[in-house]
């Protein structure tokens, strides 16, 4: 069920909006295994109490609209997020997300403008940040590669790969794939970005993978420490060059 976005208030309780509240909303995203649809409800908790929860960072996307179920009732979200939301659900254990458009009611001024300055606690505090990237396309290889890098094997493997392999099939499928990740829209919007910068911990999930944003950044500046190794003719020096300069 597709719609244009809705004007339609949050089907729970308002938050306080006293300078020194801390209190925010978390969205408990039920598992797969209950109801093919998305369903979830949130709950009010104090930022002093030390809730155990995930922060998602994501795009908003265009103004199209599927339904979910939210505390009880049908409720409007913007495509993207249901996709993430779709992704993010466990399959037997419900999952705790802050997520800004469902945990602040953004049709009241008072109450966005209160949690919008409590928004670098909220990310800084999570157990977790979660990059939403969207479906991977032409990206997968690369994911699916780097998913299954262990981390102790991180710095032979990835050196294996763009130096050994460098010019093989494999080699430059792998770096095409990461440069398709590194073009991904979400890069390009320097406030969204800050919000994974702020944790201590941040996940990249882009369609079914998931991979640690540490590995990411460690690929990127290995290509920028050994790009001058490169030839300028080879095809790996243009796309390898471009990955290196991307904010990923």
């Amino acid at each position: 069920m597709t719609s244009n976005v809705s004007h339609q208030g949050i089907p729970h309780h308002p938050l306080s909006t006293l300078n020194d509240s801390d209190e925010i909303r978390l969205l408990y995203l039920a598992p797969r295994s209950l109801n093919e649809r998305i369903t979830c409800v949130t709950l009010h908790v104090t930022l002093s109490s030390k809730p155990r929860y995930e922060a998602l960072s994501y795009e908003w996307g265009s103004n199209e609209t599927k339904t979910i179920t939210l505390n009880g009732d049908d409720y409007d979200i913007r495509t993207n997020l249901f996709d993430a939301l779709r992704r993010l659900r466990w399959e037997r254990e419900e999952r705790i997300l802050w997520v800004d458009a469902i945990c602040i009611n953004q049709h009241d001024v008072r109450e966005r403008n209160h949690q919008v300055s409590r928004m670098a606690s909220i990310y800084s505090q999570a157990r977790h940040v979660v990059v939403w990237l969207r479906e991977p396309l032409d990206c997968g290889i690369s994911l699916g590669f780097l998913e299954s890098i262990a981390e102790n094997e991180l710095e032979e493997t990835i050196n294996h790969v763009f130096r050994t392999e460098r010019s093989s099939k494999w080699g430059l499928q792998v770096l095409k794939s990461i440069q398709a990740l590194s073009r991904k829209q979400y890069w390009t919007r320097l406030w969204v970005v800050q919000e994974a910068l702020l944790a201590s911990n941040t996940k990249i999930q882009c369609g079914p993978y998931c991979v640690p944003w540490g590995i990411l950044k460690y690929v990127r500046q290995y290509l920028q420490s050994f790009i001058s190794t490169y030839d300028t003719k080879e095809t790996i020096y243009k796309t390898a060059t471009a990955i290196s300069e991307s904010r990923m």
